[in-house]
């Protein structure tokens, strides 16, 4: 994810304002930097996990699993979506003032995911944890875990926002 934000960064001024792009430019520069995240993701996986091997051929998907999954994944459709369509929203009121607030506001949005990443990726870890200790019936590691998530993620965010206050 970090390839990704860092190529879109990059290459969001050039091909807005050196290229005169506009939109299209910031849209590119989006493509671009998630096959650059995605092709960094292959190369690793290739590289670095030899217990996994992606074999495409033989492959064939079953309806029925797909079903499935796409039952216990509609939430988190409906949630990645309502983000997506708040930014396509607010990239339109932003375009009724200049291509350029469409710009800042694209920058901000990848500097932004920098900071609510690792809570995210924490909350995803914690809650492995805190499953198997409520199998367990340890109710004190569950509440130890939780208030060491909070804290450690109040502390990121806090961080995060003095950054964003004192270096606009």
């Amino acid at each position: 994810h970090s390839i990704g934000a860092v190529v879109n960064i990059v290459l969001d001024p050039i091909l807005i304002f050196a290229f005169n792009m506009g939109v299209c430019g910031a849209a590119f520069a989006t493509v671009i930097g998630q096959v650059c995240g995605m092709v960094f993701a292959i190369i690793v996986h290739h590289c670095k996990n030899h217990e996994v091997r992606l074999q495409p051929h033989g492959f064939k998907p079953c309806g029925h699993t797909i079903l499935s999954i796409y039952k216990v994944a509609l939430p988190s459709i409906v949630m990645q979506s309502i983000g997506s369509i708040m930014v396509f929203a607010f990239n339109k009121v932003l375009l009724l003032f200049s291509e350029a607030a469409v710009s800042v506001f694209g920058v901000y949005f990848k500097l932004q995911s920098f900071i609510f990443m690792p809570v995210i990726g924490m909350n995803n870890g914690m809650v492995p944890i805190v499953g198997y200790n409520y199998g367990a019936k340890k109710r004190e590691r569950i509440v130890s875990v939780v208030k060491c998530a909070i804290t450690y993620a109040v502390i990121i965010m806090t961080v995060g926002m003095l950054i964003f206050l004192l270096f606009p």
